[in-house]
């Protein structure tokens, strides 16, 4: 499926950044208790297609882009940001200025289609930050 979503012929050459919008859209994932419920997430496979097509901002409406009990391994995130797999080889990234937004919701009033993006995040000396995020809709 990202790869398919992914085939767009009117995209711009220097797009570095998706946001993954998931099914259903309600705006009951903006209060989910996603400890009790399927969450969506990224397969390695899916994630080597993102980075493929070179995103550097991956903003997702799920919780992680890995599963709820993957038991630490952050397979999709290690693969987002270069990493080799938990205890093999240096944690030294090869994607340093890769980003990921997780909890994102975006509703369906906006429609899918290119945007430009302003990432704000706070210098913070962290692995994760809060962040705002604002679209501007490029014309079609």
């Amino acid at each position: 499926m990202v790869e398919r979503a992914l085939e767009v012929d009117s995209a711009p050459p220097d797009v570095s950044a998706l946001v993954v919008r998931t099914l259903p859209n309600d705006l009951g994932k903006r209060t989910a208790d996603w400890s009790k419920r399927d969450a969506p997430f990224f397969t390695q496979d899916a994630m080597r297609v993102v980075v493929q097509r070179r995103i550097m901002h991956l903003l997702f409406d799920g919780p992680s882009l890995d599963r709820t009990h993957d038991e630490g391994r952050l397979l999709a995130h290690r693969v987002f940001f270069g990493l080799p797999p938990a205890g093999h080889g240096t944690p030294n990234t090869t994607r340093s200025g890769a980003t990921v937004t997780e909890m994102v919701f975006a509703p369906d009033t906006i429609d899918d289609g290119f945007y430009l993006l302003s990432l704000q995040v706070p210098a913070f000396i962290s692995d994760a930050a809060p962040s705002r995020v604002l679209l501007q809709r490029l014309a079609p």
